[in-house]
């Protein structure tokens, strides 16, 4: 896509966005969008039990946040080897298993595909839904993604950021800035547990819940509120 600055024609930048069917991955989209980028999606099903359910929800997100080129990539491979309770369907997920949430390496193998398509697209930046601590998972903090850039830096051929423009927010702000950005957040998926509707047992929905909650907000996406 291209535009026009002063009478110049310039390419407009852009971004690959990892998008999870998730509130966090769509408000972080969003303000790339709103930066100037041209969006290109891209969402992962790597054996979680929600993976049907989150791709719908992606692809959904991607309509609206005018998502160029939305793709699915396949890592069975990541589910089979386990570790986790999120690709384990004999595992309930419940407040009490947040330690047994963190896929092994998951955002350093999602981000690593995520770059090399932006090698193939000349895009600049790629950008995560990460949000602020605690973090559970090494993967997710602000000094990660300090390294991940550095490492880009040195093993890339294109200049490409890595952007995880949440990191320093609560679930609460988070949402806060979706509801600034009109995002549609009946649109999105965060419960863990393979359902019909949120189970407000696991981490997500509680965490979510307690989110809308505090900004006196109505999520569009609860039936009934938490137990």
């Amino acid at each position: 896509m291209r535009m026009r600055e002063q009478g110049v024609e310039m390419s407009q930048q852009r971004a690959v966005c990892l998008l999870s069917g998730g509130p966090d991955s769509v408000v972080a989209a969003a303000l790339a969008r709103d930066a100037g980028f041209e969006l290109y999606g891209l969402y992962v099903d790597y054996g979680q039990r929600t993976a049907a359910r989150e791709r719908t929800q992606a692809e959904a997100t991607a309509k609206w946040l005018n998502v160029r080129e939305l793709r699915t990539a396949q890592l069975p491979f990541l589910g089979q080897v386990g570790g986790s309770a999120v690709t384990d369907d004999s595992v309930r997920i419940t407040n009490e298993t947040r330690q047994l949430e963190y896929v092994p390496f998951r955002n350093t193998v999602f981000n690593s595909l995520a770059i090399a398509w932006a090698e193939v697209l000349d895009a600049s930046r790629v950008v995560i839904g990460s949000i602020g601590g605690p973090w559970i998972t090494p993967d997710n903090s602000p000094t990660y993604f300090e390294a991940l850039n550095a490492l880009v830096a040195e093993g890339s051929r294109s200049t490409i950021e890595v952007w995880a423009p949440l990191g320093h927010m609560t679930k609460k702000e988070v949402i806060s800035t979706g509801l600034d950005l009109s995002v549609p957040f009946r649109l999105t998926w965060s419960c863990q547990n393979d359902a019909d509707v949120p189970c407000f047992e696991c981490n997500n929905c509680l965490d979510r819940a307690q989110a809308f909650e505090a900004l006196k907000a109505v999520d569009p996406l609860c039936l009934r509120g938490p137990k």
